[in-house]
């Protein structure tokens, strides 16, 4: 059973016609698993604190315009937590039931912080076997159903961290690893039901798809602090926009999409009349088959800005 705490918070507000302030929000701290089904408030803004579940047969449903923090620094406990960090992490066979919901880092006092120091929000399906960062996803009996119009995550993720007396070349690769901000596992298209992602300000990649085949309606990235989008071994499609804003952060290793084959050829589809805004790298070891995009030049800076007019878009990595 999950467990709460209610903290006070004030949240102010003018009104144009009487400056009157708007009510109050109370904090409501979640430190334990989500184990029956559950409704979070628009009138309060949730904290999650430590590496929280949304087990298997249970549904969360989060009213329109709440607001979740994934607060950030260390959380080893409890036991069996994989990240090390906070979470929010819907299980295989788990259901999220949403219209927009509002994503974003917390610091130390439950207040609302601008640096990505958590392990962001996973989505985690059943119709494959796949792997990452420790989360392992099996095939199962019992689908997944992930429904919302639009999530907006801000400063989600956690960026690779060496420990004071670490190099590259003798750290731990289980220590300080990194942590894309949105990340989405073995789900297929009739799990998925989340019409727009926005990613900003990510610790590491914006969003991360790994054997997955899904369509968004809306994709938008803005400053990751390593890559836009990485699609492994996932077939995705993009139906109204993708913007992707890779926004100089000082790291090195940036590109606006990062394709792996693990398991099967990454694939991503633009369709027709999809709008495209990306500025950035392109990315290496890649095919595109497009009329409407430039070709990417290696490593040169990429820009396009315009609506697919003449048809799809593929992007694919290329085999072995």
């Amino acid at each position: 059973m999950s467990q709460v705490s209610l903290l006070p918070l004030v949240v102010l507000g003018l009104s144009f016609t009487n400056h009157v302030a708007a009510a109050p929000k109370s904090i409501v701290e979640i430190t334990g698993h989500i184990a029956r089904d559950t409704l979070w408030s628009a009138d309060h803004i949730y904290v999650v604190t430590g590496e929280i579940h949304v087990r298997a047969g249970v549904q969360l449903v989060i009213s329109d315009h709440s607001t979740i923090l994934i607060k950030n620094g260390d959380y080893p406990t409890p036991a069996g937590n994989v990240t090390g960090k906070s979470a929010l992490i819907f299980d295989s066979g788990s259901q999220l039931t949403a219209r927009t919901v509002y994503l974003k880092a917390g610091g130390a006092d439950n207040n609302i912080a601008a640096y990505a120091d958590n392990a962001g929000v996973s989505f985690l399906g059943s119709a494959s076997i796949a792997e990452k960062d420790k989360l392992a996803v099996t095939f199962t009996t019992r689908p997944s159903r992930f429904s919302a119009d639009a999530l907006y995550a801000s400063y989600l993720g956690h960026a690779d961290s060496l420990r004071p007396a670490e190099s590259a070349a003798t750290k731990d690769d289980d220590a300080g690893d990194d942590i894309d901000a949105i990340n989405i596992i073995a789900v297929t298209g009739s799990e998925w039901e989340i019409g727009e992602l926005h990613s900003q300000y990510s610790g590491d990649d914006g969003v991360d798809i790994e054997n997955s085949d899904l369509t968004l309606r809306d994709l938008t990235v803005t400053t990751p602090n390593e890559d836009g989008v990485n699609i492994t071994s996932s077939r995705v499609s993009i139906t109204g926009s993708l913007v992707i804003a890779m926004t100089s952060t000082g790291a090195d290793d940036r590109d606006i999409f990062d394709m792996e084959w693990d398991d099967g050829r990454p694939f991503l589809r633009l369709m027709r009349n999809c709008k495209v805004d990306i500025t950035g790298v392109f990315g290496d070891e890649m095919t595109m088959i497009s009329d409407d995009l430039p070709q990417p030049r290696g490593e040169d800076a990429y820009s396009f800005d315009g609506r697919l007019r003449s048809g799809q878009t593929y992007i694919y990595a290329h085999g072995d």
